[in-house]
């Protein structure tokens, strides 16, 4: 295979892949993969940055990057591109990591088959998480360990700094370390360990420094931070022992994504079948079967005993494909025909729930322009502040429901509000207030909220000329006001 056709190849896998996964219904956003962005454009704290410090950092880029490029409203297309260009990257890395160890140019092109159809990377390729940025780090360090038979410091700590951005990315990514650093003193890499260990060290410093300029940035305490961590990791870390029934942890982690690729309890079978056919080859190919095995234990044992829910538990399997591919290259095209209809008439792996915030977001901004104003009787939840963002200006009232300013929002009181109001009518804009108070996300404030709501749409109606109600599909109400004759006449 000339150096051309090793580039093209996994590029053309790529880009196919990329644009079936386009064409094809995307999975739509649940509340789990909307909380980063909602979060990073609030200027808040998410209580699980500390297991993704690098990812709000690319997030707070992308949005940027966007609203610089013209882009209006939620930026979640360009966080979309993001993880489909890292699920790229897994199937160009994986492609690359079997003609590394040795395989053939078709096994190749299996591995990489069987990886575009595995339904893990399909529904995380457009969600807005950081998985498949962490799994292509993590691709990107297997990679430099196959890189030549005789590993010296430099590739080694090469393998550490990409296990350390992986693990930025997800902190459970930094169990790759475990079978690297194994595979390190396998083959008696001299003085490799401690490379491995000095790339992982500084990059992950580097990593977590970003993260804690963050907390600076949002005014974060620092103390209550870390003492909050500490607090959470003796309640999550190996609730099996608290359990006391390993029945049911089971039971839970079967219930999880893992079994949605690769049937769990069939893979050490498939790495003991593997093992035969690969122990009589190069080098490269049992290393990459030492490292896809320490692997799969290492992510396996660490989310059953700590969180068999966790959707990041797919990344064990993460070189299976190259396994298989490897030690069965005549029999890839069955599997990937196989893994292909058991995912076609699987449920989607992760039932969407189409947002309410977001979609009323989108109706309210097929009706307003950025220069209208939606004045809203309790601040909004976060999905639809989000939405509206960039998109129609929002006046939040002050008082009960209503209060710190996020979104880019206002908070007026009700003499300043009207001012507002007032300015965008008399500039030609529309003003529509909503008088619902069914944006909180609590009822402790429901009696006072709706006495304030009937007394603003007396009071309103007589100062402006208010229009026929409007009624979302999600019935939310809305009352458009308008100028009255003479208003905005000049002196």
């Amino acid at each position: 295979m000339t150096a051309r056709t090793r580039t093209a190849a996994p590029l053309l896998v790529a880009l196919s892949w990329a644009g079936a996964r386009l064409l094809l219904p995307p999975d739509a956003h649940n509340t789990h993969t909307l909380m980063y962005p909602l979060v990073e454009a609030a200027g808040a704290y998410n209580t699980l940055e500390p297991f993704h410090p690098l990812y709000h950092p690319v997030v707070a880029l992308v949005r940027r990057l966007w609203e610089a490029c013209g882009g209006a409203g939620p930026a979640l297309p360009a966080l979309q591109a993001v993880s489909l260009l890292a699920g790229m990257a897994n199937l160009a890395l994986i492609h690359r990591v079997v003609l590394r160890a040795g395989g053939s140019a078709a096994a190749a092109f299996g591995a990489a088959a069987l990886a575009a159809v595995t339904q893990n990377l399909w529904s995380w390729s457009l969600m807005t998480t950081s998985y498949t940025l962490s799994t292509a780090c993590a691709l990107a360090a297997v990679h430099r360990l196959l890189s030549r038979e005789r590993l010296d410091a430099r590739d080694a700590a090469w393998a550490g700094a990409w296990t350390a951005l992986a693990t930025g990315f997800d902190t459970a990514a930094g169990l790759v370390a475990l079978p690297a650093l194994y595979e390190l003193r396998a083959r008696g890499a001299k003085g490799a360990s401690a490379a491995f260990g000095g790339g992982l060290v500084a990059v992950l410093a580097a990593a977590y420094a970003v993260f804690f300029h963050r907390l600076q940035l949002l005014g974060w305490p620092f103390p209550p931070t870390l003492a909050g961590l500490a607090a959470s990791l003796p309640r999550d870390i190996v609730p099996l022992w608290k359990s006391g029934d390993p029945f049911g942890q089971f039971a839970a982690f079967w219930r999880s994504d893992a079994p949605a690729d690769f049937p769990w309890l069939a893979a050490p079978a498939l790495l003991a079948l593997s093992w035969r056919a690969t122990s009589a080859r190069a080098w490269g190919e049992r290393a990459l079967w030492r490292l896809a095995a320490g692997l799969w234990a290492a992510v396996t044992a660490f989310f059953f005993l700590n969180d068999p829910q966790n959707r990041f538990v797919y990344a064990g399997g993460l070189l299976l494909p190259a396994v298989l591919a490897t030690a069965a290259p005549r029999h890839w095209p069955g599997a990937v025909v196989l893994l292909f209809c058991f995912n076609l008439f699987r449920p989607p792996l992760y039932a969407p729930d189409s947002n309410p915030g977001l979609a009323e977001a989108d109706w309210l901004a097929g009706r307003l322009a950025p220069g209208d104003l939606l004045v809203a009787l309790s601040e909004p939840d976060w999905a639809l502040s989000y939405g509206l963002m960039g998109r129609v200006g929002v006046v939040v009232l002050a008082g009960p429901g209503g209060g710190t300013a996020r979104f880019r929002q206002s908070v007026m009181d009700e003499a300043r509000a009207e001012e507002a109001a007032d300015r965008a009518l008399c500039n030609g804009a529309k003003v529509v207030f909503a008088p619902d108070a069914l944006y909180r996300s609590t009822e402790r404030d429901k009696t006072e909220l709706d006495a304030r709501a009937r007394r603003l749409v007396e009071r309103w109606s007589r100062r402006y000329a208010a229009g026929p109600a409007w009624v979302s599909p999600r019935d939310q109400h809305y009352m458009p006001l308008a100028p009255k004759p003479g208003a905005c006449a000049r002196p």
